[in-house]
Parts: structure tokens; C-alpha cells; sequence
């Protein structure tokens, strides 16, 4: 049960009888969870009027804005308007504001003016602000005027409303030009008008379009119909809402759970039609009540509406909702005024803080009773539980509601409680309602009082919360992400676990015929005779698990581990549960242990499957154990995967499939693990770190080529719109289709018969159409990807004979997921006709929940450049980070490093870097170094890759500041970088690598294997002297980076002795391995013309060995000679840092020529970054996405220079384009949003918003740095 700093809340507002609601938590956002939520979706409007006097002569604005940006880190979005916009004339020459007069003071004026200080103000506002302009009055010149100056002065401008609900506006109105004013004459004067003040102002994406009350006559769906090429200028679209209206108040109608359901619900078709448009929506005004709300506003009952009314439209869709403040004294729904801060503030800022930091919401419940309950998700983990009990109370004893919560991971639960004395209490009566037990003063709206959250023990993924009438309760359920320790609860799930593991009997691990491994199929069936309301599972296998449930594939896992980390997941399948009959399914591909294939597959000596849960239907209760007797298991004899096939050395995925008479299901037997006295069991489980992964659709439709008894046409028509295709008996079909992009997802094939047939279904999978290969599958020819008249499709393949039955469909699915930008489909059918009745193909990668933008003008090829950088990202995330998911999906320490900050910059999450790093540590060697690529079954040590797992660890901290997780691997850091120290020979230099150890560097045209020396990508001079300057060099920069990395967690006791260590590297490099010009690959007494790299001076520079002078010199020589060994795309993100390093005057001048390469895949139609350009194996490797971190970090210029991103430094290069917007995750919680813009006077005009406060360091081109302290908004002017 919930408990408090005392027990009130439990003792006062527990009724005996009441009703028992009961909710689970999904672990993910579930399908009914809202679009991507923004950053602060409520928002305040003030009426137009009234704006100067709210923000100079209400000392409460400031501060009651200031407290919701505190909880979000972002200012509220504003829009300035109402009734009075319609009533404004823009006077240029005016030196006030807004001029009017009124006979009293509580009146809105009829007519009024407004001059260039009114824009002024506008713009000093922290936040976007949306500004409403007259259409009205039908003098578009004015508003043109008006719109111009606000364009070009306001910075922080959102959007402009043109015309304030016009279904108000009447026949003899003047916009009515003398005609009747109808919704069909206003959609054509809104187009008219947005043409006319756009083409003006040369402007897209600029108006609040619509800005109609209601949902009828005039409405958005029909104004979308109309808007044509016009819907370009168009920003949102944009709705107004009150849901009573005098007199007819009904306080109790009003914060109604499902009553607010039932009045939002028309407007639902609105925020799907402009979805549909490419838009978003917004509530531009609304509250409470029309008229100032009567004595309903200003109660604690419309804080409660507010609550809930925000969830609703946000889980609708709707971006923004703007709550009306009108005329200052005569505003009973206005949230402050000059003497008091309403009842509704407190709603807004519970809504607020429910939502802070949010990515989604989801409604639990059904939003038909009186009871909500809420789950909101960051990252696609929920952080917490919305729960409202909308109960009209006014007298008596408080009756309440008791909620019961399942699915929750956290060992205990925090609460902060919003309540009142009753519905009706007023803050001018004085009875104020209270968040957590504080309140906001009267007058200045700061927070007062001590804050009071309560708290709840969470005990088998349970808890319970009383909640009364008319009140709401906020849960923190976040779960902080430990990767080495487990709590009470996890460990009960881990000892379950580990007494289910089960196997199939007599297994042999291995088998007589050419295959790396076998599938078994677990099967579990059962009854029920209701809905289940809850079925949570948690489940482990090894190799690796498919979870179908009644067919349907709900999970594939666990993530990438290793015997010393095994990881389990947890999920609730009541969703895909029903009544009557059901089936859950495990397919496990178990990867045999002494095979060398398969190697991203970790496995250990044993097999297995661990399944524990219940499911939880009405009275009934099903335990699922695998260790009862209600499972059976068959191993599939059919399906074998081959191993030596020249094009799949790594992955071991490609299926043959021959009928074959399988044995009868057999009962699994159970290990009966059980250890004692520090035994540890084959498998150390810990629950899943990452999230599960996402999935979506692809298109496979374009035919590129086609030898069938059907034409092209008919396979076009029906896979592209899902229909049926009859394929004749005895027919043999070769198609080769195109997806619209690489891709990485299951297919799925559907075959159905009228009478027993089959079918030989052969799949070949390749990225692109290649010319002949140099030496196949390594070394490729490729240039144009989709060149279908030159170019061959080659790659891996699929073959399967499948027994197509007359009582049932044949579903065929590939255990593992595909890579592939192209298919050949062969396909021959048996005897008997055959329907292909489904074919799908379901992309699936990690949730990369991308909050970055990127938008500049002045690069046609930028955003194209942008997109494949991610979707490159992308499809090199699963389970892990993955080397090439057409080949190997191995993960490399030297590849994640990069790609981590890639992932940072893009979505702020961190949780497959902390799963990356945590595994590679578990991977250390006796020697101390840490293997290569982990997990995997075949180890591998790369000299260099332990040392970007320690430059991965000091990346992490320096943008999350997590001191505990980074201290913990602190002995393994100072384990790496002992190893190179006791390889530190006489010259001072690292040599002497054990044979081993493979000392690759970067793919290189020249430096290839020999019979001497077969290990490929290693510098040529060096081989001999197993001396390479590189590793030296790349060990003194570890070391500067290990030294900072000791002191920022309060460790400093090796730091000194780091920096001698580099010191002495860099003097012992500079004495033997620099030939008085360039730095040479090994010493420069035995370079000859093979010895010199870019490899070495870019990190010369980087680790601080050359000169500042020599930096210049070293790049532009290095880069023009074609003598020197070539960085590749691993290695490019290491030399634009040098480049960058070197000053604005070699970098700058470089740029054009860095995204050259770029630019060249673009017009080779490759839809994701080749691997490199030397071996051209693979069109898909996210070290390629090295754009993400040049256009983040060097163009728009933000970085983090301290611990968890608590100071950054803002340098954007100014001189490489004219304009740009851009967005950068700054760590888990905090968002940079910059853009500059340039006068025709070539003033630079530039803007950097933070959505939380941090120490600010400022440099514009050609000037020194400036401190700015703790800032939010900075703005700043390069003449």
C-alpha cells in the first residue's frame, strides 16, 4: 500500500467498499500509445490585447511560465490572440505596444492599434510563440506588414494565426466582401490569404491554419480539401475548444473522465486530417468555459478537467493545447492575475510535470467510467502512472477508489498527489489546492512549502494506490538502469528462471550433416474461457528464442550476452491472448557450442529454454513453468543451416528446408539447476537492460526483373496492394524485387492449396546490384545500386521445400531476421495450383527514438545526406550494435565507439551503450585486455579496440555523468592500458604485440595480407619490427582522456601518472617516428615509401604529438599526396576530428571535399553508407553515419565539455551556410535547438534554446570565447 511522511492519505482516504480497479503497466508503449509527444504540450494564449499587460504589469507571468519550464526544461509555447486580433490595425509609426480605450476597465476594447514595440515584446518571450493577426478587417496589406516585421524580428516565432475563428465571422462583416460568409467562402479566403501573405514574405511552414471553434460548419478536413499546393505554407492546423458555455455550467460535467472523452471525440477526425496533410495540430485557444467560465473556472474541479483534459488530446495526437488568459481582473478561468493564482494553475502544472521529459502516453483504461489511469513513456519505458478519480465531491466523508498496479519494475514507486478540500474550492474563498503538498504564492506564483511525496512498496511487479474522489496521483515508475546489480524482486525472477531450464532428452549437440545448428519447437496450449487482463512472462534460451503467440511473432531474444552476463526478458502476452484455445510457442535455434560458426550467436556448453509466469484470466489462473509437464517440444528435422558457404562465414542464418518425417513432441526434460556455495549456474541471468525492438512495415513491390507465367504488372498488383496470386501447377516463377530502402526484417511467406501441393521457394538476398566481384565476397565492384541492366544480384540465400496441405495455410518465416535492398525470388510449384496469399516484410531495429532535426537550406544534399545517416544507424541496431547486418552483425569496440555518439547526438539514450560496455568488460582476457567483438562465440582481440572501449567509457560519463556506472570499470580501464604499458620497449615506444593479437588499423588498399604476414589492414612498415606508431600514438590520447576521466569521477589518484605516461609516449614518438616533415608508420630509420599514412598524422594531431603549427601542414599534405596510405570510412570520423582540431581555416576549407564521398553513394542510389571504398563488401555500416556528428557538433556547434553535458560549448560554423535549424540531444534530458539566419546586410542572426539550463560557453568565428553562466537561451549577432 501507499505511504506518506505519515500515514494520512492511507488513514483519511481509505473507504471500505470501494471499487477494486486493477491495470497493468506495459513494459513498452502498447498500439494504442500517441504519436511522439512534444517537448511541452501545454501552452498558454494570451487574448491579444492583454499581452503587453500580462508580460509588464503582471509580476506573476514570469514566474508561473518559469515553473512549468522548470518541470519540462522547456518555456511553454504562447500564442498571442483571441477575439481582439480581429479587432487590430498594425500602425508602424506607433511607439506604444497596443493603444485602445474602454469605458471600464473590465472590458475588451472594440477597436485598437498596435506598433512595432507590440513584436518587440513578442520576441523577448523564452519560448515559441504562435502571434494571431487580423483577416477580418480585410486589409491584407496591413497584416503583410504586420507578419513581415514579426518574421523578421521574432526569432522565437512559431507560427501566425491569420484570423481568429472565423465561423463568427458574418455576411456584412468586411472580409465577407458583401457575399454570405459560409465555410466554403472561408476555406478559399484562408488559401487566398496564406498565398498572398507567404509568397510576401517568401515563407513555408508559417501558418496556424484553420483556427475554427469547434468541429462544424467549418472545419479542418474540409479546409485540408481546399488547401491544395497551399497546405506548404501551412505550419498546423489549428482547433479551438470550450466545452460549456453560459448557462449551462455543470462543474461536475466538466471534470467527468468520461464525459471530457465524449466532448474531445469529434475532434479526433480533426488531428488525423492533419496528420494525413504532413502536419501536426494544435488547440490554439481554449479552457474551461466560453464567457470567463462562471463560477465553474475557477475551482479546483477545472484544475482536475485540465488534467485529464490534456492527456486525452495529447494521446489524440495533438501537439500543443493553449489555455486562454483573458481580460486582466475579469477572467475566472485564467490561471493567474495580478492578486491570486487560480485553482487551474495547479491542473496545468500537474499536467506539466506528468509529461516532463515524455516520449508517449497511453491510456490504460477505457475511458468510460470515472476512473483514468495513464502510463507515459520516455525512451519507450514508462516513468509513470497517471491515475484520476473524477468523483464529484463536495461534502462528507471523501469516498475513494483503490488502483492496483501490475507490470511495475521498480523496487518502489514515488507519488505526488494533487488535491483540494473539494471539487468546488476556490483559491480566492481560501481553499487553494495543493502539488505534493505545496502551494503557489498569491500574487508572485512562487512555490511554496515543503514538498511531500509519497511512496509505495512494490512487491511481485505490484502495488496498490488509493486515490479519492476528485483527486489525481502522479507515479515516478522509471527504473534506473543498473547493469551489476539485481533487486530482491529480480532475484526471485532469477532463481524461478534458473529452476525452469528445460531441454529436449538425449540431445546431441552436433549433427552428422551440414548444419551450425537445430531448431526446437516448445509448445504450450491451454483454455480460457474469458479475456486474460494480465499474462506476464519472463523467458531466457539459449541460443537464441522466436515467441509466437497463436501464431503471431510477439518477441525474438534474449539480447546479446555471454555466460557472465545472460540475459532474460520480460513481457505481458495478454494482449495477444482470446478466449477458447490458444498456443504459445517457443522456436529456439540452438547454435551447436563446438562449431566456429554463427559467431554473433554466444552460446554456452548447455542448450536450453527457461519460461516462468501466469496467466491471470476472471478467477482463472494458468502457471506456464517449463518445468511442469504441460509443455511438449519437437526438434525440427527439416530445417538446416549450412555451413562453408563462401558468402556467409559469419552469420549462419540461410535455411534449407527439405520435407523430412519429423519424431513425435516429447515432454522437455528439467536441469534442476541448483547451485550453492558460489557455483555459478551456465547461465547468469540478469532482465533485459534494452528495450524490446520496434518494428514496421516495408515495401517489396517494385519488380525489377520477371520470367513467370504472370506479368510483371500482375506481381506488382498483388504485392503491393496485398491481393492473392495463383500460381499454375507445374510452374516455375523468377522474380527480382526491389524495397523502396535497405532493410533489415522477417519475411513472411502465406501459401495456400486447394489440394495437397508444394512449392521450392528459393530467396537470394543482396544490397544492391553490383558489377563482377574482384574476389568474392570480399573484395566487390559496385556503382550504380539499382543498375539492373549492368549489375548482378549475388548474396546468400534461402532455399526451402515446403508441403503445401489443403486443411490449413503454409507459413513460411526465416528463423532470423534479412538484409537486403533486393530479392530474387524463385519459386516453382508442385502438381497442384498453389496461392501465394501473404508476403510480408517487417522492418525491425532497436528503438531509435531520433529527437534530433536537422534543415539547411543551403545543402540540397544535406537532408538526404541526414536521412540515410540514420537509416544506416538504424539498421545497424538490434541487440546490439552490429558490424554490417548483411554479413556479420558482430559488435566491434572500435565501431561502437563512434557509433555511440552518433546514437547520443541523435536520441539522448544511452541504454545499448551501457549494455555495449558492460559486455565488452565482461570479455577481458587474462592478459587485460578486452576482446574486439563481444559478444561472440569465436573470440577476438584487436590491439587498438581495448582502447576505444576505454574512449566509450569517458564518452558516456561526459554526456550522462553517471559516476557510479563509470567507477565500476575503472580497474578494467587501468587493466588496458597496464598492457600497453608493459609493452613500452626501449625506444619508449609500444611494440612487441603478442602474434595474436590482430594489429588492424583501418582497411587499406596496400595494405593487404601476405604469406608472412596474413592479417589484412595492417600498416606495411611496422610488420617486421612489430612496431607501429600508431598504437603509440592512440595509447598516449587514451591516456590524456583515462587522466580527465579519473578526476571528473573523483578518482585522481592515477592521473599524474597517466599524463607521464602519455608525455613520454609523445617524446619517444616525436624523437623516433617523425622524419623531420611527417610522422612515418613505424621508426623513420626504416621508412621507405610504404610508411607514411594518414592514419599517423591525423593522430599526431589528435593525441597532441605534433605542433599546433605543424597541424595545417600535416592534414592538407597528407590528404593532396597519393603516397600516403588512405583513411577509410572507419577511420573518417578520426580525421575530421583532426581537421577540426587543426582550426576553422583546415577544416572549413575541407568540408565540401569531406562529403564528397557522400554525395558519390548518393547518386549510386545506395540508400544506406557502404562499409568502405576499398573492399566495397557491404552497403551497410554505421561508422559511416559520420554526418551525424559533423553536422551536430562542427556545423551547428554544440557539444558537451563536462560531465553529463552540465556545459557545453557552442561554436556553430557560420561560414559554411547561410541558414539553419537544428536540434541535438544533449544526454538523457535536455535538447539544443539552433538556427541562424542572414540579412541581406550579411548580419548573422543566431539562436541557441536549451531545454534545460546549463553552463554555456559561446565562440563565433574569429572571436575568443565567451562565458554565459547557467543559461536556457542565448542569442547572438555576427555582423
Amino acid at each position: 500500500m501507499i505511504s506518506q511522511r505519515g500515514a494520512y492519505w492511507l488513514l483519511s482516504h481509505t473507504v471500505s467498499g470501494a471499487l477494486a480497479l486493477s491495470f497493468n503497466v506495459p513494459a513498452t508503449p502498447p498500439e494504442n500509445a500517441s504519436k511522439q509527444l512534444s517537448a511541452a504540450p501545454v501552452g498558454v494564449s494570451l487574448e491579444f490585447f492583454t499581452f503587453p499587460g500580462y508580460m509588464n504589469d503582471v509580476a506573476a507571468t514570469t514566474t508561473c511560465l518559469e515553473n512549468l519550464k522548470d518541470l519540462s526544461g522547456t518555456w511553454p509555447p504562447m500564442r498571442i490572440g483571441g477575439t481582439t486580433q480581429d479587432r487590430a490595425t498594425y500602425d508602424a509609426s506607433s511607439p506604444d505596444a497596443v493603444t485602445y480605450s474602454v469605458d471600464d476597465p473590465a472590458d475588451a476594447p472594440e477597436t485598437l492599434t498596435y506598433g512595432p514595440s507590440f513584436i518587440s515584446l513578442a520576441s523577448e518571450y523564452s519560448g515559441s510563440v504562435v502571434l494571431g493577426l487580423n483577416r477580418r478587417l480585410n486589409n491584407i496589406e496591413n497584416t503583410i506588414s504586420a507578419a513581415s516585421l514579426a518574421v523578421g524580428e521574432m526569432g522565437n516565432l512559431n507560427a501566425i494565426e491569420l484570423g481568429n475563428e472565423p465561423n463568427f465571422f458574418s455576411d456584412s462583416g468586411p472580409i465577407a466582401n458583401g457575399a454570405s460568409w459560409t465555410a466554403e467562402a472561408d476555406y478559399a479566403s484562408q488559401v487566398q490569404w496564406q498565398d498572398a501573405v507567404c509568397g510576401n514574405l517568401s515563407a513555408t511552414d508559417l501558418i496556424s491554419a484553420g483556427v475554427y471553434f469547434g468541429t462544424s460548419p467549418m472545419s479542418i478536413q474540409g479546409l485540408i480539401e481546399q488547401e491544395g499546393d497551399a497546405n506548404d505554407y501551412v505550419k498546423d492546423y489549428c482547433s479551438h475548444n470550450y466545452p460549456q458555455s453560459s448557462p449551462n455550467y455543470d462543474l461536475a460535467a466538466l471534470m467527468s473522465h468520461s464525459g471530457i472523452a465524449s466532448q474531445v471525440a469529434p475532434y479526433a477526425a480533426e488531428v488525423a486530417a492533419a496528420a494525413a496533410a504532413g502536419k501536426s495540430h494544435v488547440f490554439g485557444e481554449t479552457n474551461s468555459a466560453t464567457q470567463g467560465g462562471g463560477g465553474i473556472s475557477p475551482t479546483f474541479g477545472a484544475a482536475l478537467w485540465i488534467v485529464d483534459y490534456v492527456m486525452q488530446l495529447v494521446t489524440m495526437g495533438t501537439d500543443a493545447i493553449y489555455f486562454h488568459q483573458g481580460t486582466i481582473g475579469n477572467c475566472q478561468y485564467c490561471w493567474w492575475g495580478r492578486y491570486t493564482t487560480g485553482a487551474p494553475y495547479y491542473g496545468a502544472y500537474f499536467a506539466t510535470m506528468a509529461l516532463a521529459n515524455a516520449d508517449k502516453i497511453a491510456p490504460l483504461d477505457d475511458q468510460s467510467t470515472a476512473y483514468a489511469a495513464y502510463a507515459i513513456y520516455e525512451n519507450d519505458s514508462p516513468v509513470r502512472v497517471l491515475l484520476y478519480n473524477s468523483d464529484y465531491y463536495t461534502t462528507g466523508t471523501r469516498p475513494a477508489e483503490t488502483f492496483t498496479l501490475t507490470g511495475l519494475t521498480s523496487a518502489t514507486v514515488t507519488a505526488k498527489r494533487l488535491t483540494a478540500a473539494y471539487s468546488t474550492s476556490r483559491v480566492d474563498q481560501g481553499e487553494s489546492p495543493t502539488v505534493a503538498g505545496q502551494t503557489f504564492g498569491n500574487g508572485d506564483c512562487t512555490v511554496q512549502g515543503t514538498e511531500s511525496a509519497e511512496t509505495a512498496t512494490v512487491s511481485g511487479e505490484e502495488a496498490t494506490f488509493t486515490v479519492g474522489a476528485s483527486e489525481a496521483l502522479a507515479l515516478d515508475t522509471s527504473r534506473t538502469v543498473k547493469m551489476l546489480k539485481v533487486t530482491a524482486e529480480e532475484q526471485k525472477t532469477i532463481n524461478a528462471l534458473q529452476a525452469n531450464w528445460v531441454w529436449v532428452p538425449n540431445w546431441v549437440d552436433s549433427s552428422s550433416l551440414n548444419t551450425a545448428g537445430r531448431i526446437v519447437r516448445f509448445k504450450r496450449e491451454f483454455a480460457l474461457s474469458t479475456q486474460p487482463t494480465r499474462a506476464l512472462l519472463h523467458f531466457s534460451a539459449d541460443t537464441r528464442y522466436k515467441l509466437l503467440v497463436n501464431g503471431e511473432r510477439v518477441a525474438v531474444g534474449p539480447t546479446r550476452g555471454s555466460p557472465w552476463i545472460w540475459y532474460y526478458d520480460t513481457l505481458d502476452i495478454a494482449p495477444y491472448l482470446r478466449e477458447g484455445a490458444n498456443i504459445i510457442q517457443f522456436d529456439v535455434v540452438r547454435y551447436f557450442a563446438a562449431v566456429r560458426g554463427a559467431m554473433p550467436f554466444q552460446r554456452t556448453a548447455l542448450p536450453g529454454l527457461t519460461v516462468i509466469g501466469r496467466i491471470e484470466s476472471g478467477n482463472e489462473v494458468v502457471e506456464v513453468n517449463t518445468a511442469n509437464s504441460e509443455w511438449e517440444a519437437q526438434i525440427d528435422e527439416s530445417i538446416q543451416f549450412p555451413m562453408g558457404l563462401v558468402d556467409d562465414p559469419f552469420l549462419h542464418i540461410n535455411e534449407r528446408i527439405s520435407p523430412t518425417t519429423q519424431s513425435p513432441p516429447v515432454v522437455p526434460v528439467a536441469y534442476g539447476i541448483k547451485t550453492l556455495n558460489g557455483e555459478l549456474a551456465p547461465w547468469r541471468l540478469r532482465p533485459r537492460p534494452i528495450p524490446m525492438h520496434e518494428q514496421s512495415t516495408v515495401a517489396v513491390s517494385t519488380v525489377r526483373a520477371c520470367e513467370s507465367t504472370l506479368t510483371a504488372e500482375d506481381w506488382t498488383i498483388g504485392l503491393s496492394q496485398g491481393k492473392a496470386i495463383l500460381l499454375p501447377e507445374n510452374s516455375s516463377h523468377t522474380l527480382e524485387l526491389q524495397a523502396d530502402v535497405h532493410s533489415t526484417a522477417f519475411l513472411r511467406w502465406t501459401f495456400e492449396a486447394a489440394k495437397p501441393s508444394s512449392v521450392h521457394l528459393k530467396v537470394t538476398y543482396s544490397e544492391g546490384y553490383e558489377l563482377d566481384p574482384r574476389a568474392y565476397p570480399f573484395f566487390r565492384t559496385k556503382a550504380d545500386r539499382l543498375d539492373a541492366t549492368n549489375g548482378h544480384l549475388i548474396g546468400p540465400f534461402d532455399d526451402a521445400h515446403l508441403e503445401v496441405s489443403a486443411s490449413k495455410p503454409l507459413i513460411y518465416e526465416p528463423f532470423w531476421f534479412r538484409t537486403f535492398r533486393l530479392l530474387r525470388l524463385e519459386i516453382t510449384v508442385g502438381s497442384e495450383p498453389v496461392i501465394l496469399t501473404g508476403f510480408e516484410a517487417t522492418q525491425v531495429n532497436y528503438p531509435l527514438a531520433v529527437k534530433a532535426t536537422w534543415d539547411n537550406p543551403g545543402d540540397t544534399d544535406s537532408g538526404a545526406i541526414w536521412d540515410v545517416s540514420i537509416r544506416t544507424l538504424r539498421n545497424c541496431m538490434f541487440d546490439g550494435y552490429s558490424d554490417c547486418p548483411f554479413y556479420e552483425q558482430l559488435q566491434y569496440s572500435g565501431d561502437s565507439r563512434s557509433v555511440g555518439l552518433f546514437h547520443y547526438l541523435l536520441s539522448g539514450d544511452d541504454r545499448l551503450v551501457r549494455q555495449a560496455i558492460t559486455n565488452y568488460a565482461a570479455s577481458i582476457t587474462f592478459e587485460g585486455l578486452t576482446q574486439s567483438r563481444f559478444p561472440s562465440h569465436v573470440p577476438q582481440v584487436v590491439a587498438g579496440f581495448s582502447l576505444y572501449w576505454i574512449l566509450q567509457v569517458c564518452d558516456h560519463h561526459l554526456f550522462f555523468g553517471d559516476t557510479g556506472f563509470t567507477r565500476s570499470f575503472l580497474p578494467r580501464v587501468d587493466g588496458v592500458l597496464e598492457f600497453f604499458n608493459a609493452h613500452i620497449d626501449e625506444l619508449g615506444l609500444v611494440s612487441g604485440l603478442p602474434e595474436d593479437v590482430w594489429q588492424y588499423v583501418d582497411w587499406v588498399t596496400t595494405w593487404g595480407a601476405t604469406d608472412e604476414h596474413p592479417d589484412k589492414g595492417v600498416p606495411t612498415s611496422g610488420r617486421k619490427s612489430n612496431r607501429h606508431t600508431y598504437f603509440s600514438l592512440l595509447y598516449a590520447f587514451v591516456l590524456q582522456k583515462a587522466a580527465q576521466l579519473v578526476r571528473d569521477v573523483g578518482r585522481p589518484g592515477y592521473a599524474e601518472e597517466y599524463e607521464s605516461r602519455a608525455v613520454s609516449v609523445q617524446e619517444a614518438v616525436r624523437r623516433h617516428c617523425y622524419d623531420g616533415r611527417f610522422f612515418t608508420d613505424s621508426t623513420a630509420d626504416i621508412a621507405g615509401e610504404d610508411a607514411y599514412s594518414q592514419h599517423c598524422q591525423v593522430f599526431a594531431i589528435i593525441s597532441g604529438t605534433a605542433p599546433p603549427a605543424d597541424h595545417g601542414r600535416l592534414l592538407k599534405e597528407s590528404f593532396a599526396d597519393p603516397r600516403f596510405s588512405k583513411c577509410s570510412y572507419m577511420m573518417r570520423f578520426y580525421a575530421l576530428r583532426a581537421f577540426s582540431i587543426a582550426g576553422d581555416e583546415v577544416y572549413e576549407p575541407f568540408w565540401d571535399q569531406a562529403f564528397q564521398p557522400y554525395k558519390k553513394m548518393l547518386a549510386q542510389n545506395l540508400s544506406t553508407w557502404e562499409e568502405d571504398d576499398v573492399r566495397q563488401r557491404s552497403d551497410c555500416h554505421a561508422w559511416g553515419s559520420v554526418p551525424i556528428y559533423e553536422y551536430c557538433v562542427e556545423l551547428a556547434g554544440i557539444q558537451p565539455v563536462s560531465a553529463g553535458c552540465k556545459k557545453v560549448l557552442f561554436k556553430p560554423r557560420l561560414d559554411i551556410t547561410e541558414e539553419l535549424t537544428a536540434t541535438v540531444a544533449l544526454g538523457k534530458d535536455n535538447l539544443a535547438s539552433i538556427s541562424w539566419t542572414t540579412r541581406g546586410t550579411g548580419q548573422k542572426d543566431v539562436y541557441l534554446e536549451l531545454t534545460k539550463p546549463v553552463e554555456v560557453v559561446s565562440q563565433l568565428p574569429g572571436r575568443d570565447q565567451v562565458e554565459h553562466g547557467l543559461i536556457d537561451s542565448l542569442y547572438l549577432v555576427l555582423q
